[in-house]
């Protein structure tokens, strides 16, 4: 158990604290997914994130893809975001964020990698 030293000098900790210092613990999220030719959400954000909460997308497909909104294309006035082969880029989201990827050929499965810090 861990407690706040500025606030609990001497003293146990309290369920009330206790339960404050559970709600700021936060997992590292790890998330495998892959593009396909038609816009499909690469991932929903799940519920209670911190707002603006930074998110890395890594493409590991083998050709550009394309991070968006569900009117996201290839080519043309709605492309979306470019993030080229082996790279990566971060993104801000806040809870249920959906965030579309399209690629020209679908990727692998697991070929881009999503991480953040959440619950």
């Amino acid at each position: 158990m861990f407690c706040d030293i500025n606030k609990n000098i001497g003293s146990e900790i309290s369920e009330s604290t206790l339960s404050e210092l559970e709600k700021q613990t936060m997992a590292f999220n790890h998330v495998n997914a892959a593009t396909f030719t038609t816009a499909k959400p690469l991932i929903i954000m799940e519920s209670g994130l911190m707002r603006n909460t930074p998110i890395t997308i890594y493409n590991g497909h083998s050709a550009s893809i394309f991070i968006g909104d569900e009117t996201i294309a290839t080519s043309g006035a709605t492309i979306g975001r470019t993030l080229t082969a082996a790279n990566s880029q971060t993104f801000y989201v806040n809870s249920g964020d959906v965030i579309y990827a399209i690629s020209a050929a679908a990727s692998a499965a697991g070929a881009i990698v999503i991480t953040y810090t959440g619950n």
